[in-house]
């Protein structure tokens, strides 16, 4: 009887200091949030299973204590995969060489707070019921509740990999280059933020020229290295070739016998570029662009030729007002303005794959409410065509 006492006094103070520690480590972070929803979990669980116990029917005590399990199992899929991780995979080359086609990330929702779902059609296994609904259906591209975000650990910082929802079925993998309130420039493909020039990763691909005296001498050097990137014919002459290359691969070719020049290839002006914004009397590339401001909460800016074109893009999609020019004359929703202040933070992202990737050079600022989460690693990869050891679990630096 002493033993079995011992027993029980055991894994009841185990089960309070595992509840204990779970909830005392997101208040560390600041996750002041999570702590509440363990121990909120953690009074349900109990309450839920002192109930069953007071069933006399063994059997119907069982078949209860089951189907309690399965639906705690789905509770907590839907919990975690709303609130704490997520997984996607990355469907193209806009990353390279950081992440690549065919790679499965892990996403850390808690770093940057998890953002509330703003449509039943957001929350995994519920989504079903709402489906097979026509009139439910019908507002599935709505947003049936407004913008609400919890605590995270840290805020979005230079230099951060991230997801963000692109529209409702469509999410987006971007390196944020520049912060809310950061003034942007791209100078000749290099980044500058606050005048201070931002060092990425070895992995950025740009394209370059590379002048060569031997064609052949010159391949069979690169085929030794197995750099997998793609060098091609310029077409103008057999000494010049074209090549995209990452940082790391280019300090390699130009280390090569025979190379006597690498130099990027900077984008040449177009007025059907598509960027983001055209202001007046600049010609910006996807190289040289700015300097800007990327939008701040409670940022305001005095109307003119150029911050009209530099932000009339996102006061029209995420600030949602009409901003109209007239003779030299502004007009928001039809007011005569001189200034704006904005009303959420915004960021600039792009791929690292400078010269493949759609980005914020034509999309425009990101707003902070399209933002799910920071990506933590590659869980695994299919790279090539086949399982990829090397890329299990990788985590993703700076």
């Amino acid at each position: 009887m002493k033993k079995e006492y011992l027993v029980e006094w055991t894994k009841k103070y185990w089960r309070i200091g595992f509840i204990t520690v779970a909830v005392l480590i997101p208040v560390f972070y600041g996750l002041l949030w999570l702590s509440f929803a363990i121990l909120f979990l953690a009074i349900i669980y109990r309450t839920g299973s002192h109930l069953v116990q007071q069933i006399k029917y063994s059997v119907l005590q069982k078949w209860i204590n089951r189907v309690l399990i399965v639906l705690s199992i789905f509770a907590l899929s839907i919990g975690i995969k709303l609130f704490v991780f997520d997984i996607y995979r990355i469907p193209s080359g806009s990353m390279e060489d950081t992440l690549f086609p065919g790679d499965v990330i892990l996403v850390n929702k808690l770093i940057y707070g998890p953002k509330l779902p703003r449509s039943p059609f957001e929350i995994s296994w519920v989504n079903l019921l709402f489906y097979l609904n026509s009139r439910a259906r019908a507002k599935m591209e709505q947003d049936w509740w407004p913008y609400k975000r919890f605590e995270g650990s840290k805020e979005i910082e230079q230099g951060d990999i991230l997801v963000y929802q692109f529209s409702k079925t469509i999410f987006v993998v971007k390196r944020c280059v520049a912060v809310a309130g950061d003034s942007l420039a791209i100078v000749n493909g290099e980044i500058f933020t606050d005048n201070k020039k931002f060092r990425p990763p070895e992995t950025i691909k740009n394209n370059y020229l590379i002048k060569i005296k031997n064609k052949r001498r010159f391949y069979r050097q690169l085929d030794s290295l197995d750099l997998n990137t793609g060098i091609f014919r310029n077409g103008t002459t057999s000494f010049w070739l074209n090549g995209n290359l990452s940082y790391k691969q280019r300090e390699t070719v130009e280390g090569l016998a025979g190379v006597q020049l690498v130099k990027k290839e900077l984008d040449t002006f177009s007025q059907n570029k598509g960027l983001f914004a055209m202001p007046w009397d600049t010609q910006w590339t996807l190289d040289n662009l700015g300097p800007l401001v990327v939008p701040k909460k409670g940022m305001t800016v005095c109307l003119n030729p150029f911050t009209f074109g530099v932000y009339k893009k996102v006061l029209h999609e995420h600030e949602k007002v009409v901003c109209e020019e007239t003779d030299g004359v502004y007009y928001v929703n039809g007011k005569n303005i001189d200034q704006y202040t904005f009303k959420q933070d915004y960021y600039f992202v792009m791929g690292d794959n400078r010269k493949g990737s759609m980005d914020s050079r034509y999309i425009g600022f990101i707003p902070k409410e399209n933002i799910i989460a920071k990506v933590q690693c590659v869980l695994f990869s299919n790279y090539g065509g086949g399982f990829d050891w090397q890329r299990l679990f990788k985590r993703i630096d700076l």
